[in-house]
């Protein structure tokens, strides 16, 4: 990874901006049981950077402030997006590593909603599961496919080499 710059800051800037618009536009299925976090679709971009992990995870743990149940969401939530990222940097941003959001956020914010809400908790992680497994993968994926075919794009969103 190359030396963080102004433009590397802009970019991180703007993607968690991008986070927190989605994430509070979409409220009613970003937080609870229904957990269909569209934000959560900006993961795919760790795929082209290590970088990227920044702007998501601070996307992430602004939207978590407006969760009804931030005192553990902002260090769980967070934390599940975090941990999901390192992972798929870990094992060098393949399109299969998109599977780490769908587990970690599976059981941390599963675990959460059956903690703190009382829900049931395979039925939680279930949920929680689907619903990032559909975004990351199912609207993901062409996302990544569509923002990998596209040399402009691709220029924007890859380390300078």
């Amino acid at each position: 990874m190359k030396k963080f710059n102004l433009k590397d800051l802009t970019l991180q800037s703007l993607i968690a901006a991008i986070y927190v618009v989605l994430t509070i536009v979409f409220k009613e299925i970003s937080f609870g049981i229904i957990n269909f976090r569209i934000s959560e679709i900006l993961v795919v971009l760790i795929l082209f950077s290590p970088k990227h992990l920044i702007g998501v995870t601070l996307g992430c743990l602004i939207s978590n402030i407006f969760s009804e149940m931030a005192a553990f969401d902002v260090p769980i939530g967070t934390s599940a997006t975090l941990i999901a990222g390192l992972l798929m940097i870990l094992f060098r941003r393949k399109a299969w590593t998109l599977i780490f959001p769908t587990i970690t956020n599976a059981f941390a914010v599963g675990w959460m909603l059956w903690f703190v809400q009382d829900y049931p908790f395979w039925e939680s992680v279930g949920f929680v599961a689907l619903g990032e497994f559909v975004i990351t993968f199912v609207f993901g994926l062409p996302v990544y496919m569509f923002l990998k075919n596209s040399i402009e794009l691709r220029k924007i969103l890859e380390d300078n080499k």
